[in-house]
């Protein structure tokens, strides 16, 4: 049995999260959003296509767990949960910061 197979996914209000990290995020956001602090909350919204890799070759890409507006300053925010076992975040992190510098990106730890 795989470990894809193994993972129960978790829904809340209709959403199907990979884990209780994004699942917490998830309900957090969408409070700020009900007070109007951000807007256009999308989860998984899109993959940014980063490049290739430089000997391989291969595209390199990132799809933000989430993506919103701030209202106040009008900014585009990607916002990350660092889960524990996340091994190449920071240099794909690193280079989307590079590439789309116009949106603003946060990271947050999986607690």
């Amino acid at each position: 049995m795989s470990r894809q197979a193994r993972i129960k996914p978790l829904t809340l209000a209709g959403v199907t999260f990979r884990n209780k990290a994004e699942a917490a995020c998830w309900a957090r956001l969408m409070d700020r959003q009900k007070r109007g602090e951000i807007s256009c909350l999308a989860y998984e919204p899109a993959t940014f296509h980063l490049g290739t890799t430089p000997d391989t070759k291969k595209p390199v890409t990132y799809t933000p767990d989430f993506l919103y507006i701030e209202s106040e300053t009008e900014h585009l925010v990607a916002l990350e949960v660092k889960g524990f076992r996340q091994r190449d975040v920071p240099p794909r992190l690193a280079l989307f910061n590079k590439v789309f510098p116009w949106i603003e990106l946060v990271v947050v730890e999986a607690r």
